[in-house]
């Protein structure tokens, strides 16, 4: 049986078509999370290319904390005109206080082979915040050329 691979293009502008559909009108931020290494610079860039070529304006960012991100980057997006997407990649972004900033993120995950070693703060990170089921959508980069969208429903 083949395993079903789509292109990474394909997966890009699925989620651009799903986040405009919820998202088209005002400006709005996403989160693309995951552990360190897993891609999230590279799928956050993808997805904005996608938003770009469907006619939004998309506006690209990398955190890692709290106070910086607030004053150097959300503010000035919130305080911008027109349509657009802020897509912010990062590692725990999904973790109070920033989680309640983005309307819609993507977790990343990779197979244990294809991730580097955890971190102590990682794992409890997908512990007590548990990721996979706190975001949106999820996103299974174990081949990075062909990542695969996966539902992780709890019921």
């Amino acid at each position: 049986m083949a395993r079903f691979a789509p292109a990474k293009r394909d997966v890009f502008d699925e989620f651009a078509t799903e986040i405009l559909h919820n998202y088209a009108e005002g400006r709005w931020v996403i989160a693309v999370d995951g552990p360190q290494g897993a891609g999230q610079s590279e799928i956050a860039d993808g997805i904005a290319a996608s938003i770009e070529a469907l006619g939004t304006t998309a506006v690209r960012a990398s955190t890692e904390g709290v106070a910086d991100f607030r004053s150097e980057v959300l503010a000035p997006f919130r305080a911008g005109t027109g349509n657009a997407i802020l897509i912010v990649d990062g590692r725990e972004l999904l973790r109070p206080p920033l989680a309640s900033i983005f309307v819609y993120s993507i977790w990343i995950g990779v197979a244990p082979d294809g991730a580097p070693e955890s971190t102590e703060d990682q794992r409890a990170y997908e512990r007590t915040i548990r990721p996979r089921l706190t975001a949106t959508a999820n996103l299974n980069n174990s081949d990075p050329d062909h990542p695969r969208r996966t539902f992780s429903d709890s019921c």
